[in-house]
């Protein structure tokens, strides 16, 4: 009797624990299921993240292919426009070479129909005889040339002409503050002649030289505003540039370092003079106007 009530109480702990053991049974697979989707959802996200580096991998590789096209029609326009200016201001100079020319030739002319020949031939003479000079580097004999022909003849259709020549064989000389001087005098002299926007040009110019740098773009200015089209305020703007890269600091905190051959040193020459093959600072040949 007593082995029959423990068998009944054995059969009844073993269909309790049987009722209870089947809802953990159900949890634990709802456990497991539920981590695999997990897991499964996981790898499908790693998937869609590695897709998405890669497209924004493609997308920086073709932002820099982009790039360097761009950069590179850049520098060619920035190279075209550049020999654009070069062939301009050479066929600058070369048409200023022709006007000096045809200025001599207009006085020959001019006296010969006035029936003054042989003065008109002299003053003209007078005249090229101080190009001469400057074509052949003596440039404090052809301050002395042209003020002699000044002196000779004040009221000549190139005694503006000589008066800046003046000013450009000081400046040739790197005599600044004098070069300055003569310059001012064509514009104080010689108000409606077409030498004015190139004497404030250079003496634009002469101020950069001497690191005054504030007067040198009081000048340059000036010339870009009442000169807006023409060749001078071209090169104004040129020089300011270079002005402006110079107070910069540049990359490494050195200043700005001009250009090469800068245009202290490329301006025109007298007819037929060629430019000195010397380094830019010893090249200081003076402008042609």
């Amino acid at each position: 009797m007593k082995y029959i009530k423990v068998f009944v109480c054995l059969s009844i702990l073993m269909l309790c624990v049987s009722a209870m053991a089947d809802p953990v049974k159900d949890k634990l697979d709802q456990l497991e299921n539920s981590i695999k989707q997990m897991q499964a959802d996981s790898v499908s996200r790693n998937e869609k993240v590695a897709a998405a580096l890669s497209t924004v991998e493609q997308i920086k590789q073709d932002f820099a292919s982009i790039k360097g096209t761009i950069e590179a029609n850049g520098h060619m326009i920035q190279q075209m426009q550049t020999e654009n200016d070069r062939l301009r201001r050479d066929m600058s100079d070369r048409l200023l070479a022709i006007e000096e020319r045809l200025q001599i030739y207009d006085v020959q002319v001019s006296k010969a129909v006035n029936k003054v020949l042989p003065q008109g031939s002299n003053e003209a003479e007078s005249y090229q005889k101080g190009l001469d000079l400057v074509h052949n580097g003596d440039f404090l004999t052809a301050v002395s040339s042209f003020r002699s022909f000044l002196k000779a003849y004040p009221k000549s259709e190139m005694a503006s002409n000589a008066q800046y020549w003046i000013g450009e064989c000081y400046y040739a000389m790197k005599d600044y503050q004098k070069s300055i001087k003569e310059f001012q005098a064509v514009v104080d002299k010689y108000p409606r002649s077409d030498k004015v926007w190139g004497a404030q040009l250079k003496q634009g110019y002469c101020f950069a030289e001497l690191g005054m740098a504030d007067d040198a773009k009081m000048f340059l200015n000036k010339v870009i505003k009442d000169k807006p089209n023409s060749d001078e305020a071209l090169r104004a703007k040129e020089r300011l540039e270079r002005l402006e890269k110079k107070e910069a600091p540049a990359e490494g905190g050195d200043l700005a370092a001009p250009r090469s051959g800068g245009d202290a040193y490329n301006y025109p020459l007298a007819p037929g003079v060629e430019k000195q093959k010397t380094e830019a600072p010893k090249e200081n040949k003076p402008q042609e106007k």
